[in-house]
């Protein structure tokens, strides 16, 4: 319960008034605090399947408190989904757990298409002549990500690889640490910064590989 926000017991009020209204055959809840405010009320508006994903590995040590809310609505629920194994066999040793409602299903994509990447191409050139590998992160830069270990891992790897960049794609708090801690360790010329951008494709179709260094995802 945040202060200045409406109670959970509220907003599972406002669930129910709304599915009473549109009676959905499937009430899907994404993660924690939605399916504490929308399981109860998805079944007891006669929704013919309930379900919750959590995408977060759940990694013990567990915050009972936090997970026993999550274990008790979740009963309510008709399956209980986790996009992998790791996430679904933690689920399953939480106490009390309804072990056999916990099912994977892994995230669903459809294929991105190779889109023109040019404009992106003259960052990839190295005064050298290197031969470049680029990295490529996108999402928002919180604490959980741990892009600082990303930074420093490029730190070390540059010293062998000169032809190797990271390219950062998007915002958030620790923008600022991150963009100071590149110029600590001396890798301005091979980590750049480019903000929120939308058009993601490019950056995809240009980078050769994806680097993820969150400690939860």
């Amino acid at each position: 319960f945040v202060p200045g926000e409406a109670h959970p017991s509220f907003t599972m009020f406002r669930y129910l008034r709304h599915f009473l209204r549109l009676r959905p055959d499937v009430v899907h809840c994404h993660n924690h605090a939605p399916t504490l405010q929308a399981a109860l009320p998805g079944r007891l508006s006669g929704a013919r399947c309930v379900l919750s994903t959590r995408h977060s590995l759940v990694d013990p040590p567990y915050d009972y408190t936090y997970e026993l809310m999550f274990i008790i609505i979740s009963r309510f629920c008709n399956y209980v989904v986790g996009i992998c194994d790791i996430t679904c066999e933690n689920l399953r040793h939480i106490p009390w757990a309804a072990k056999k409602k916990v099912v994977r299903v892994y995230n669903g994509t459809n294929p991105i298409l190779r889109v023109d990447s040019s404009p992106l191409d003259s960052d990839s050139a190295t005064q050298s002549g290197e031969p470049t590998f680029t990295l490529l992160y996108i999402g928002r830069l919180a604490t959980v990500k741990t892009l600082d270990i990303l930074v420093r891992a490029v730190a070390i790897a540059a010293e062998k690889l000169p032809g190797l960049r990271l390219w950062i794609v998007g915002d958030g708090i620790t923008r600022a640490p991150l963009e100071a801690l590149a110029v600590e360790l001396g890798v301005t010329n091979h980590i750049r910064f480019w903000g929120l951008r939308l058009d993601t494709a490019a950056f995809f179709s240009a980078a050769d590989a994806l680097a993820m260094s969150s400690i939860s995802e």
